[in-house]
């Protein structure tokens, strides 16, 4: 899913080749138990699982390569899809908020109005 974020279509340039080490990574290379060690090779993630390192949580991660090697427009544009992409994960798994989450408990006004 990420790499068709990444390269919408077989004709776009290709944007990142990168490897990374994830917080989960336990040694191995390629062959890591847990699936920390990422390869992204023409745009495309060949190996190992997306973290918060890998999408941005430090200076190797994924939008430091896509400013670094693209134009602010490209890296603005596949940041614009990731956020989609979140957002609508988000929501077909019920990540909502509704009035009764915000509304202060009968306890908590008791004590603002002391």
């Amino acid at each position: 899913m990420i790499s068709a974020v990444l390269r919408p279509n077989r004709f776009a340039r290709v944007i990142v080749n990168f490897t990374l080490k994830e917080k989960i990574y336990s040694g191995g290379e390629a062959s890591c138990k847990r699936d920390g060690w990422v390869v992204f090779r023409n745009s495309e993630l060949l190996l190992g699982q997306i973290g918060k390192s890998t999408l941005g949580g430090n200076k190797t991660g994924l939008i430091y390569h896509l400013l670094r090697d693209n134009t602010n427009e490209v890296a603005c544009e596949i940041m614009h899809r990731i956020g989609k992409l979140s957002a609508r994960w988000l929501s077909n798994y019920g990540m909502t908020i509704g009035i009764s989450d915000v509304t202060p408990s009968a306890e908590l006004k008791v004590i603002n109005k002391a």
